[in-house]
Parts: structure tokens; sequence; C-alpha cells
């Protein structure tokens, strides 16, 4: 076990995930099979609305139909009132589920609150007389007992940031090892594929600390023959920036470089604070046919360093300056060398309304802007994002 042994469990349960819903859902989808027999277990609405009388849903024994609530209170605790409102809260998700669904059997409450046995079996009787057979109320202790059992390091890792003794890690080759040595002796490419994924999920658990934008353009072109153009992204969704995030990728036609590269000036400011902008030392890419942006910088939420594993929803605009409408074909966004948006930009643009910030450190002039992506979403929670390869691509100059 770490230093801290369960405190540290018990205490990341209580506050790491405060206002997280998503990241809750995620950890109690992680736990399912881990408590029990469950299966095929999957989130209904983590980012809110409608969600059909449950937060949840699974298989239990390979056959039953269980619904899941997630009951977890900012700050958890084992007090009187929170084992009050965690109760309630148990009703509330019972009564509607059982509303939603009158044939229900299978229940299933997950809550980072300490309930005490007598609590437990007043929730279960009530669960029962409401037509529910099998009733499963997984408090804050059960929760940190499957989470520092060999079985739940890996979650913990994820969803905690709990990171794993000498010890944890010796029992978890102990108890997954002889499944590796299986894929090692039936099939070299399956250990790769599996420590591909390994390293994936490994990177995806590191801070968010580079945020590149590249601009591909039709022929080669040098920033002196390019002139005063400019890329305008409009990123949304990403953690620790609520509101909407633009980044301005600025042809610098007067660097010393200009005459022989693409060098461009990146600037990032967010939609409510246009008066704070966030000014990136120039960038040089590889190639004579892209505009490229270099941009470092850290993202915060729910109390720790954004990590690619907490995108949940992105949405992105591109707009163009008039100069670029002919010759912008396509636009790529990676987060840490991970491609998040690989965009094919409108042959048919619009144009468009751009607000640009007044406190600007470039003159971008009057300059007419063309819409080229227009709400283009991606969901990394479903489809997550790649190796693109571009990584080192790019180098900052004077």
């Amino acid at each position: 076990m770490p230093t801290e042994g369960p405190r540290l469990t018990d205490e990341r349960l209580r506050h790491h995930l405060d206002g997280n819903q998503p990241m809750r859902e995620r950890l109690c989808l992680a736990l399912m099979p881990i408590i029990g027999p469950y299966s095929r277990e999957r989130p209904r609405r983590p980012k809110g609305g409608p969600d059909g009388g449950r937060d949840i849903e699974a298989i239990y024994e390979g056959k039953t139909v269980v619904w899941g609530a997630i009951g977890f209170r900012n700050g958890g605790g084992n007090d009187a009132q929170a084992r009050r409102e965690s109760s309630q809260k148990f009703e509330e998700d019972l009564e509607s589920a059982t509303g939603e669904n009158p044939d229900l059997r299978a229940f299933v409450f997950f809550t980072n609150v300490d309930l005490t046995p007598g609590i437990v079996e007043k929730l279960k009787s009530k669960a029962t007389a409401a037509g529910i057979s099998l009733v499963d109320i997984v408090d804050a202790e059960r929760m940190r007992h499957a989470l520092d059992s060999s079985e739940g390091l890996i979650a913990r890792l994820q969803y905690l940031d709990i990171p794993m003794s000498p010890t944890e890690q010796v029992a978890l080759v102990n108890k997954f090892g002889n499944e590796l040595q299986n894929a090692v002796a039936s099939r070299f490419d399956r250990v790769e594929r599996t420590l591909n994924q390994m390293e994936r999920f490994l990177d995806f658990q590191k801070p968010i600390h580079r945020l590149d934008v590249y601009v591909n353009l039709d022929g080669e072109h040098t920033s002196t023959g390019l002139g005063a153009q400019g890329v305008l992204v409009h990123l949304a969704g990403l953690p620790g920036l609520e509101k909407s995030t633009f980044v301005l990728l600025w042809n610098d036609e007067s660097n010393k470089h200009s005459g022989s590269h693409l060098v461009n000036q990146s600037h990032l400011w967010l939609a409510d604070r246009k008066d704070k902008i966030l000014s990136f030392p120039s960038t040089l890419a590889s190639s004579l046919s892209t505009l490229a942006a270099y941009c470092e910088l850290q993202l915060k939420t729910a109390g720790h360093l954004a990590r690619i594993a907490d995108l949940v929803r992105l949405e992105l605009n591109v707009y163009i300056t008039e100069g670029l409408v002919s010759l912008a074909k396509q636009l790529i966004v990676d987060a840490n060398g991970y491609e998040l948006f690989k965009c094919e930009l409108s042959v048919e643009a619009e144009e468009a309304n751009v607000e640009i910030p007044n406190s600007l450190p470039v003159d971008t002039g009057n300059k007419k802007w063309y819409r080229v992506v227009n709400a283009f979403e991606y969901r990394p929670v479903y489809v997550p994002p790649v190796l693109s390869g571009r990584f080192q691509q790019l180098r900052t100059v004077e």
C-alpha cells in the first residue's frame, strides 16, 4: 500500500471527484465487475439531461437487467446529515427508476458516504417493498475496499490519481501475470497490442501540456509570400476551460526565417477573458505546406491537472482569412501528440463575423473571415484519440 494506505483512498473518494459527474460514473462502471457478477456495463447521460430513470445499467449474472444510480456527495461524509442526504438520494433514484420501469427487479446504488449496516438494511427493505428483488448498495467503505484490492488498483490510479506502491505492483502482476504469459505463449502480436494499449492508457493519465494545431495548405509557400493571413480555431470542451477557447494562428511575415519557411505566431484566449491573451513563441513547421502552432499550457479540472482521460465532448469551429480560402485544405488539432480533430476544410466557405480582441499583440487589420468548419463534434470518451506521429515536427524560433 502507499504510505497513506486506505486513508488516502478514503480521502480521494470523498473529495477528488467533487462536481465531476462523468468521472464518478466511469469510476462506478469500472468497479461493477469487481464488486459482483456484473457485465455489459454502460452509462446513460453522464453530462446531464433526461436519463430514463438511471445513471448506469448492466447485466447481473448474465441475465438480469440492472439499473443503477450514482449518489455521490461533494465531500462524502460519515455524519448524520451526510447519511440522511444519501438515504434521501437513494429513495429518489429508486422511485425514479421504478416509475420509469415498473418491471425493474434489480437496482444498484453507489455513494461516497459511509453508511451504517442499519441504514443499508433499511434502504434495502424499502427497495424490496417497491418490488426490487436484487438490491446492491455500494457505500464509501465498500468502494474503498474494492479500489485497494489488486483488481481495483488500475481504476484507483485512473480515477483517483493514487499511484501503486512496489508491493501493489507485485500484487497486480501476481493477479494478472499468468494471463499476460498466456498471451505471450499464444500470439506475440496480442502482447504487442496489449502493451500498446497500456502505453496509451498511461499517456492518457498524463497532464495535457501541449496543444498543436496544423493547417495543411495546397502547394508550398513561405511566410513572406503568404502575407498577413490567419486561422482562428474556436474550441469548446477542454477541461478546466469551461468557457470556449480561441487559438489564433497568424502568419509571421516579419520573422527572419519568413523568406524560406512558414512561420506562425499563435495566441490563446478565453471567450469571457478577451483581455487576457496568452502568446506563444513563433513556430516553424517542417513543411512549406503547413502552417502550425505549438502551444504549451496546463489545464486544471476537479483539483488536478487535466488529462486526455478527462476529455468528454469537444466542439470545433474554424475561421480563415480571405487569402487562405483557396489554399487551406485540412486542419488538425493534437493534444500531447494524440489526434483530437482532423477536418477537411469547406470549399464553400461562408463569410462570418469574427471578434478579435483589441489587446492582441499582432495587427490583424480589417480582414474578412470565412467559416470553414462548423460545430464539428468529437467525443473522446467513446472513441479515444490515436497517436498522430506529428509530435516532434515543430520547433519554436525567435
